[in-house]
Parts: structure tokens; C-alpha cells; sequence
């Protein structure tokens, strides 16, 4: 796979400065191994919908990182619900490695195939579960097309510790749905670059911020 490896960082290093990420030789290399591992895994089963470079590089690794220019993440323990592939939470780690990360996942193959890039990178955790039983907190909590999300974050809040952060990859106009629900405090939602419709929205329940 040397072609589609030097077609991926290729492709990285011209896609992260548009998402406010530094294509640094070392996380050019991390993001580089797990797309390539990705793109083979995907033949199996199925972890994206396509597995064209571009695709992966721009619409998954992109606006993943994108959250980066939003919140600090240094030092930061985050929750990712529903990692699938290991988007947003595995290539924010893999991005960021002084990032806290664990990758919650109920799907077993899915599961295995984060557990795989984790253990080769040596950076995050893969819990397999359901969100529901999870009993750790998190500073930072992530969802990007997790089950039932059109219902509202509500059912996530327990994941977080008070004053931590939710940032959720959702459209404009269920980002408008959310900012109306009681108890949250939601920041504008951010759009993703090059896109209309497609944002990140941060929200906080109140309680004691943490230090």
C-alpha cells in the first residue's frame, strides 16, 4: 500500500492547515498508519460508508480536528460516544497525543479494529460498551452520528463532570433543536470549512467549571 500511503499524506498535508491543524511530520505519520489500516479493515467490515482518501482525509480526519480551534485540548480528558472508525475521538488522539482519550464503542468488530490503531500507537482507550454503561467521567465529551442523537444530548449529560464540555458534529438545524432544550448553555455552532449546513456545537450544563 506505498502508493495509498503517499497519497494519504499527501492529501493531509494539504487538508489540515484548512482545519487549523499543523501537518507536523509525526502526525502526519500516526494519521497516515490509520487511514492506511482503515482503508484494509473496511474490506471486511464495514467502518465507513467510502474509504476514498480524500473522503476520509477532509470529511472524517478534518472535521475531527477542526475541534481543536474551538476548546483547548491539552492535558483534557475526553469521552468519544459511538467511535465507529475512530472519528472525532481516535484521530483527535492520534492528532494530539497529550489528549486523555477513551473511544466507547459497543460494536465488538468496530471495537477491535479501534483497539488495533491503539494499541500500534500506543495512545488512547477503547472501552466496549454501551453509552448507558459507562460509569466514567470526562472533561470533554464528542458525538459525531451516535444513535438517537436527533433526541437531544440529555442522555449523554451523565458522562460528563460538572462544567465539562459536549461538542457534537451535527446540521445547523438540529444544533437550532438542541439550543432550545432547557439546562444547557450552548455556544454559536461553528460550521465546518467548506461546508453550509454541518457544524460543531459546544454545550455545558451548569455546575462548577473545572480547573
Amino acid at each position: 500500500m506505498g502508493c495509498v500511503s503517499e497519497e494519504i499524506e499527501s492529501l493531509l498535508r494539504s487538508a489540515l492547515p484548512d482545519y487549523g491543524v499543523a501537518p507536523t511530520p509525526e502526525r502526519l505519520a500516526r494519521l497516515t498508519d490509520f487511514l492506511k489500516r482503515l482503508i484494509r479493515w473496511n474490506r471486511r467490515i464495514r467502518l465507513v460508508g467510502s474509504a476514498a482518501p480524500e473522503e476520509l482525509v477532509r470529511r472524517h480526519v478534518g472535521e475531527s480536528l477542526f475541534l481543536h480551534s474551538l476548546i483547548p485540548l491539552a492535558g483534557k480528558t475526553l469521552l468519544d460516544v459511538g467511535s465507529g472508525a475512530g472519528f472525532p475521538g481516535l484521530a483527535l488522539q492520534l492528532a494530539f497525543p497529550e489528549l486523555r482519550a477513551t473511544l466507547v464503542e459497543s460494536n465488538s468488530r468496530k471495537a477491535a479494529f479501534l483497539q488495533e490503531v491503539a494499541r500500534v500507537s500506543g495512545l488512547g482507550r477503547v472501552t466496549v460498551a454501551r453509552a448507558e454503561d459507562v460509569r466514567e467521567q470526562a472533561e470533554i465529551l464528542t458525538l459525531r452520528a451516535v444513535e438517537g442523537m436527533e433526541r437531544g444530548p440529555t442522555r449523554y449529560a451523565h458522562l460528563l463532570i460538572p462544567g465539562g464540555k459536549l461538542a457534537a458534529w451535527i446540521t445547523l438545524e438540529m444544533a437550532d433543536r438542541w439550543r432550545r432544550l432547557p439546562l444547557w448553555h450552548w455556544a454559536e455552532p461553528s460550521l465546518l470549512p467548506g461546508t453550509r449546513q454541518r457544524a460543531i456545537i459546544l454545550g455545558e450544563l451548569p455546575g462548577e467549571r473545572p480547573a
